[in-house]
Parts: C-alpha cells; sequence; structure tokens
C-alpha cells in the first residue's frame, strides 16, 4: 500500500482456515484429508506440537463458523476423520484458535523506483497448497541477483521470473482451493500442481551464483566523516576481524 504496487493478475476463488496446535506424537509424519467441500491438514511443528487445519470455502465459513469457530472445525475435522478430530481434541482448554477467512489470490507489480516487493507483499496464493515460504525465499533470493546486478534488465528478468512461476502457482492453487473438485479429479490437479513446483526446482537449480564484486580500493566515509580515523583498518569486515 505505501508504494501503491498495481495488481498485475487477481485470483478467481478464496478458502477459509481455522487452525490450532495440539500435542503430536515424535516421528508423526504430515497429512493432508480431504471430502467433497472440506479438507483439512495435520502438519507437526516445534516443541512436540502440530498444527492442525479445518479448511473450507470462504460461503461457507461465512455460514457455518459466525457462531462459533471450534465446535465448527471440530465439525469439519470429524466430517474427514474421527481419528484427526480425536488428535485435535487433545489440545489444552484454553489454547487459542486462530482464522483466516480467506481472500482471492494476487501477483503485484514487484518493484518500482526505490523499492521491491516478495513475499506475500508482491505474490499471494491460497495457504491450502502450502509451500507460501517457499515463494518468499525464492523471490528474495531472486531479487537479490537482480540488486547484485543493479541494471534494469536484471530486475526485468527477475520480474519475468517471478510472473512466470507465480501465474503457474496461482492456478493450479486455485483449481485446488476452489473446492469444485470430486474426489475422482483431485488427484491429478493436486499432481499438476507438483509438476509446477518440480518445473520450479530446475528453473531455479540452473541459475548461476553471482559473482562477488571485488573489495573496494578506497576508503569511503561515513557522510559525517571526512577521513579514516587514525590507524583504521580499511579492509576489516564486519566482525572486526581482518580481511
Amino acid at each position: 500500500k505505501c508504494v501503491d504496487a498495481q495488481p498485475l493478475r487477481r485470483g478467481a476463488v478464496s478458502a477459509a482456515h481455522v487452525y490450532g496446535y495440539a500435542p503430536v506424537e515424535p516421528g508423526a509424519g504430515y497429512h493432508w484429508y480431504f471430502r467433497d467441500g472440506i479438507a483439512g491438514s495435520f502438519i507437526p511443528t516445534n516443541d512436540g506440537l502440530a498444527c492442525i487445519v479445518a479448511s473450507v470455502p470462504t460461503g461457507l465459513f461465512d455460514q457455518r463458523f459466525r457462531l462459533g469457530h471450534a465446535r465448527a472445525r471440530m465439525d469439519v475435522l470429524e466430517a474427514l476423520s474421527p481419528a484427526l478430530a480425536e488428535q485435535a481434541a487433545r489440545a489444552p482448554k484454553d489454547a487459542r484458535l486462530q482464522a483466516f477467512r480467506g481472500v482471492p489470490g494476487y501477483i503485484r507489480q514487484p518493484h518500482g523506483p526505490g523499492w521491491a516487493l516478495v513475499g506475500d507483499a508482491g505474490f499471494f496464493r491460497d495457504p491450502i497448497t502450502s509451500h507460501g515460504i517457499s515463494d518468499a525465499l525464492r523471490d528474495a533470493e531472486s531479487l537479490a541477483r537482480a540488486i547484485l546486478d543493479g541494471s534494469e534488465a536484471a530486475f526485468a528478468a527477475w520480474q519475468q521470473q517471478r510472473d512466470m512461476i507465480a501465474n503457474r502457482i496461482l492456478d493450479t492453487t486455485d483449481a485446488i482451493a476452489g473446492f469444485d473438485w470430486t474426489l475422482d479429479d483431485l488427484g491429478e490437479r493436486h499432481r499438476r500442481f507438483s509438476a509446477v513446483l518440480k518445473a520450479e526446482v530446475q528453473a531455479l537449480a540452473g541459475q548461476p551464483m553471482p559473482a562477488r564484486r571485488a573489495k573496494p580500493s578506497t576508503y569511503r566515509a561515513p557522510a559525517n566523516q571526512d577521513e579514516p580515523p587514525a590507524g583504521a583498518d580499511l579492509f576489516r569486515n564486519g566482525t572486526g576481524a581482518g580481511s
């Protein structure tokens, strides 16, 4: 908002997610659950806890969750898997739930004079397909490469790659977050999403490592200092160690 980045594309669907944390046995794996019109996930995290999520279309969230997130979430989890609901019930009584009503995905102009956007600021897709932190790390690394190069062509190339990957991810994520699937065709939609991620990995793996810039041969004084301090080592790194 501060830089008025213009939207390049908006998604067509949104899903709501209500999640909380419950104790989990060591070594538990990741699990995703689907039934017509609802979904859920079991995601082991830190400190012996798992994040347990109930996911529904935003319209259904507005209808069924307004009067209480806890009961509606448990209803969804029980419909998906009684074992999943039982696991969620192990949470402490005072454990708080978090709710995200959902917003359609978007792709925004990622850079302009003096600014650049990474993470959800530049590209957001529904979290039902996860991997959101991968988007942020990918864009941050690619932006860093463009900054090191410093040319307009490098920033244009960064945006071109970002837009290509983001559009494919948004397409395949919306195909799942729209809840217009049946269990018969859901597997194919997930395989399409997986293929997009594999192509992303291959594209990133083919990028050369950026060259390191040579150390400056002259001292650049801070704005409030005209000359280097007496006896200063002009080639000491940020840790204070000579280089």
